[in-house]
């Protein structure tokens, strides 16, 4: 009995404690919670290291007439890494880097060497000819390498909730030839197939400046290049320039 007496003297007293502790204050309904910080791009000033890959259908302008250029058969792959060197806020950059691109260009022609392709010979020529219609080829491209220094500029647009926003890039790239063969595959007179590969085609310009634009969403774009130089030396070969179109990824 005295137990039981002691342990409910002890549940009373904290009955008796618990109910005189304050009732906790109501919610104040004119606080409102900071809202969420909206993704931040580079700062002002702020320079980083960003990657660029490129595929592209590529293309010869002002070919000879009966020459004409095959898109798919002729793609390209870039591959480019840039430092970005913000110059106003966060919207306006610079990026120079450093990158490898091989173009294919395939037509309907092979390159030959020595002549105009008239009765009037001339000495260290290279010209196109057109591959007769009953060759059964499958495949005919000029493939060129070049080490690539690309020099562009960025218009960013803000950044939505997202963090995404719209680029317009607009420069040039100089490269330099590394390497360029042609590859031809063709099938004989006994059915069988073969490949003719030519390495270091006569009189090729060794150096390209492109002039390239992209505009894309976040890191989607669609890019476009033209070289203004001759795919030959000047005096030295037919008189056609290098352009192509594709997409690239950005980051």
């Amino acid at each position: 009995m005295k137990k039981f007496a002691a342990v409910l003297i002890i549940l009373l007293c904290s009955i008796s404690l618990y109910a005189q502790q304050p009732a906790p204050a109501p919610a104040d309904s004119s606080i409102v919670p900071p809202a969420p910080l909206a993704p931040k791009k580079a700062s002002s000033g702020f320079a980083k290291f960003g990657l660029a890959a490129e595929v592209t259908l590529n293309g010869l302008s002002t070919l000879p007439a009966g020459v004409n250029n095959n898109y798919i058969g002729g793609m390209g792959f870039a591959i480019n890494v840039q430092r970005k060197i913000y110059l106003i806020k966060n919207n306006f950059y610079f990026s120079l880097g450093l990158g490898l691109a091989t173009y294919d260009y395939a037509t309907n022609a092979s390159i030959l060497y020595g002549s105009t392709n008239t009765s009037t010979y001339t000495p260290n020529y290279s010209y196109f000819q057109q591959i007769s219609d009953t060759s059964k080829y499958t495949k005919n491209k000029l493939n060129l390498v070049w080490l690539q220094v690309p020099l562009e500029f960025h218009i960013d647009g803000n950044p939505n909730a997202d963090g995404k926003f719209v680029d317009f890039e607009f420069g040039g790239r100089f490269g330099l030839l590394i390497n360029d063969h042609t590859k031809y595959l063709s099938t004989d007179q006994f059915g069988d197939d073969y490949k003719v590969k030519v390495y270091d085609i006569k009189n090729l310009n060794p150096i390209a400046t492109l002039l390239t634009a992209k505009i894309g969403y976040d890191h989607a774009n669609l890019f476009a290049y033209y070289n203004p130089l001759s795919l030959f030396k000047s005096g030295n070969g037919y008189s056609t320039n290098e352009f192509g179109f594709g997409i690239a990824m950005t980051i």
